[in-house]
């Protein structure tokens, strides 16, 4: 058995390593956020030399309408900002906006100028993010196998690691480790947002106030600045839990019961660090933030299996495989050779995660980028894992298909249509589909929908203008009942008032399809809800 000094020393060489793959990312970051600062000065400046009287200009100037050349101008811009965001997966929100700033016959100054900022704060965000996820893929691949290598090195027994599919490796990215249940993903579009508004705000009131250009570009240099250092500690801190939850699902799947903090003793050192140093903690009550790393931004403190003489006795464990052999793993032997002998297509698969058997598959004729792809996926997983664990084991076998127009549910093949830039509320909602077809009384149903639409008929019946994801209008019917939870849930499928009307002039409940799926949506959100449609719905779910 290895000392303890030995095991601290090799973790330490393992934490070192995924903290600079984090640092790495950052410089990349930090030249992503000086590119968009001197493109930010250069279109500001341009905008006031265009417009400005005396170098300066009016919000009632700022608001003045493009003429027809300057329009043309900017739809050129436009156009090749969609083109870009194309190519490189820019977010689809922001697509969509393009899109309808494309179809647009009169943009202000002001607003173009907006249109503009916001292209380089997109492009930073949508390039932080490819970055970060491809630094934490990196971070936990070579956390866990040099955990793996080390620990199985360090006892000189080892087993072969199965592979893993890329599947397993978005839900373990995707899984927050924060008690916000945000993941990184969650963090870096929270932060353009902040940083797109910070903008804006900053603009409209230099304009108002008649600043300087120069003042305005300064004023916004400080926002930018702020904002790449939050990238900075976000990247650093993920590294940080990354590595951390490598190290624990590779010590559950190597059987180590316990572990030691071990913190990077010098002057930078932190005072939780300093305290939790040397502590020992079971596997079974480990939890980031509380008894593992990271403890703070920029933790370096790592952790390193303990072994006590009870665990020495028992060495076997540590040596097991589907076949039941034991390997034998010298002290010499590099680590690139044990992982081209011990692990199966470059690549492991920790057993403590637990991958419920779900299908991903992309629209047929979608163009969706991979990155968007990811996104609306770890939407998808977040939500499942909200669900009730009735609702979860219900739906076990049900297809997610990414990159659609809009979210929606095929009942009958229980496959749901996930909208590109779908949020956590629409996948609810196609959930509620399959709750009433699949676990409901029809008949408890039918008479929850009758309860809705006593005494309405004809006059109650209204005609509504959406828009959709591209801004056209379209029309539809609903019904202004009082006792419906939402707007949505009283729509009506029909082509006009007449087809939703039974022989007696009551409303047809078999037009409605969206009652349950808007009280479940209503449900999971937390959101006021009526009681007969809460002890309705968990009746079923809970």
């Amino acid at each position: 058995m290895k000392t303890a000094d030995y095991w601290k020393d090799r973790f330490e060489q393992i934490e070192k390593i995924c903290h600079d793959k984090g640092a790495v990312t950052y410089r990349e970051i930090e030249e992503q956020y000086r590119k968009a600062q001197r493109e930010i000065e250069s279109q500001i400046s341009v905008w006031y030399q265009r417009f400005a009287v005396n170098n300066g200009i009016t919000m009632q100037e700022a608001r003045r309408l493009l003429t027809s050349g300057e329009l043309a101008e900017l739809k050129w811009d436009v156009n090749e900002y969609i083109k870009y965001g194309q190519q490189n997966a820019i977010d689809g929100k922001w697509m969509k906006q393009l899109e309808n700033a494309s179809a647009r016959a009169h943009i202000s100054r002001l607003e173009a100028l907006k249109l503009q900022l916001q292209q380089q704060v997109e492009v930073v965000f949508g390039n932080q993010l490819d970055g970060i996820d491809k630094a934490m893929r990196a971070v936990y691949s070579a956390g866990y196998l040099h955990t793996a290598f080390e620990i199985q090195k360090g006892m000189e027994v080892g087993y072969t690691l199965a592979a893993f599919n890329q599947t397993l490796v978005d839900k373990i990215l995707n899984r927050p480790w924060a008690p916000d249940g945000k993941n990184f993903s969650d963090r870096v579009w929270s932060n353009k947002q902040k940083l797109i508004n910070e903008l804006n705000t900053t603009l409209t009131q230099g304009i108002i106030l008649g600043k300087d250009p120069s003042k305005i570009i300064n004023a916004m240099s400080k926002k930018l600045d702020v904002s790449k250092t939050a990238a900075g500690r976000l990247v650093m801190t993920e590294s940080a839990a990354f590595a951390s939850r490598a190290q624990e699902d590779c010590f559950k799947e190597l059987d180590v019961e316990e572990y030691e903090i071990v913190a990077t003793l010098d002057s930078h050192t932190s005072e939780i660090c300093q305290d939790m140093d040397g502590k020992v903690f079971k596997m079974s009550e480990r939890q980031i933030g509380v008894n593992a790393p990271p403890f703070h931004v920029n933790c370096r403190t790592t952790t390193v299996p303990y072994f006590n003489d009870e665990w020495s006795k028992n060495t076997e464990r540590a040596a097991r495989n589907e076949d039941g052999d034991t390997y034998y793993v010298p002290d010499d032997m590099t680590y690139e050779e044990w992982k081209k002998e011990f692990v199966k297509d470059d690549s492991i698969k920790p057993a403590s995660i637990d991958v419920p058997d779900y299908k991903f598959k992309v629209a047929n004729g979608s163009s969706i980028s991979g990155r968007q792809k990811s996104d609306d996926q770890g939407t998808v997983v977040r939500a499942i894992s909200d669900l009730p664990d009735k609702v979860k084991d219900t739906f076990k076998d049900i297809t997610f298909e990414f990159g659609c127009y809009g979210s929606a549910c095929d009942i009958d093949n229980k496959v749901i249509k996930v909208g590109i830039g779908a949020g956590k509320e629409e996948i609810f909602h196609e959930y509620g589909h399959l709750i009433e077809r699949y676990m409901m009384d029809p008949k408890k149903v039918k008479e929850y929908k009758e309860s809705l639409v006593v005494g309405l008929g004809m006059s109650d019946i209204m005609k509504v203008v959406y828009q959709d994801n591209v801004g056209n209008d379209w029309n539809a019917f609903v019904l202004s009942g009082s006792a419906f939870e939402s707007e949505y849930q009283s729509r009506l499928y029909v082509s006009k008032p007449e087809e939703a009307l039974n022989f007696d002039g009551s409303i047809k409940t078999e037009v409605m399809p969206e009652i349950i799926s808007e009280a479940f949506r209503k449900y999971m959100l937390g959101e006021a809800l009526s009681d007969k449609a809460r002890k309705l719905l968990e009746g079923v779910i809970l």
